[in-house]
C-alpha cells in the first residue's frame, strides 16, 4: 500500500521511531508485539538464546525470549553508537563504520553456541552481515535470523530511512527477495526467516499504513 503521505510507516512502526506526531509508540509496541507472535507461530528452531541487533531488535528479543522461554543475550552494547542507520543514505563506509562500532564487538561475554538473532527488517544488510561475523569469531556456531518484515526492496517515497536498496551490490534480497536460502547465504547465516506480506496484510488492518518498500 503507497500512501500520497505517510502517517504510519510499517517500518517506523516495527522499530518504534516515531516519524510525526500521528505515530503513537505505545501502538507500535502492541503492533511489534503481534507481528512477534505471528513470527513465533511459524518457528521451528529450538535455540538456546535470542540476540537482538540494538536498538529496535531489544523490545523484539525480550518479547520473544519470554515467549519462546529462551535465553535473552545481549550481545551487543546497548548505547555503543550515536547515529541512527536511517540517517545513513548510500555511502557505504559510513554504514560500515558506523556498524562495526554498533556491533562490531561482543559485549556480554556469555556463549551460546546456537542462537536466533533478530531485528525488524533488512535494510542494507551491513549491520546484520557484520554482527553474524562478529558472533562467530566470537565462538557461536548455529546463527538463525529472523525479521518482522520482509526485506527492504524499494527506496522510501517520504524519506523515512534515506538509504536506496541495492546502492552497494544486487543482494539476494532485491534480485531474489522470495528465496530465503540465498538470503541467508549472503549474511553468513545459517537461515533467514520473516513474516511474508499476507500475513502482515492480516495483521495491518489500517488502511493509513504505508508498505511500499516492501513492494518490488
Amino acid at each position: 500500500m503507497t500512501k500520497k503521505n505517510c502517517n504510519n510507516c510499517i517500518l517506523a512502526l516495527s522499530t518504534g521511531k516515531k516519524i510525526n506526531e500521528n505515530n503513537n509508540i505505545d501502538s507500535s509496541l502492541e503492533f511489534r508485539l503481534a507481528l512477534i507472535k505471528e513470527l513465533i507461530k511459524c518457528e521451528v528452531i529450538n535455540a538456546e538464546a535470542v540476540v537482538p541487533i540494538p536498538h529496535a531488535g531489544v523490545y523484539l528479543a525480550a518479547c520473544w525470549s519470554e515467549l519462546r522461554k529462551e535465553d535473552l543475550w545481549m550481545a551487543f552494547g546497548y548505547n555503543k553508537y550515536s547515529q541512527s542507520m536511517f540517517d545513513i543514505s548510500d555511502d557505504l563506509n559510513k554504514r560500515n563504520v558506523l556498524a562495526e562500532e554498533k556491533i562490531g564487538t561482543i559485549i556480554d561475554k556469555k556463549l551460546f553456541k546456537n542462537i536466533i538473532i533478530i531485528d525488524e527488517a533488512i535494510i542494507s544488510g551491513v549491520t546484520m552481515t557484520v554482527a553474524i561475523k562478529s558472533l562467530r569469531t566470537y565462538g557461536v556456531e548455529k546463527i538463525h535470523v529472523r525479521t518482522l518484515l520482509p526485506p527492504i526492496v524499494r527506496k522510501c517515497p517520504f524519506s523515512v530511512f534515506k538509504y536506496t536498496p541495492g546502492s552497494f551490490f544486487d543482494k539476494a534480497w532485491i534480485t531474489n527477495p522470495g528465496d530465503n536460502k540465498e538470503i541467508s547465504n549472503e549474511l553468513g547465516a545459517d537461515d533467514y526467516s520473516c513474516l511474508d506480506m499476507e500475513a502482515l496484510y492480516k495483521l495491518v488492518d489500517d488502511t493509513d499504513i504505508c508498505t511500499a518498500c516492501l513492494l518490488k
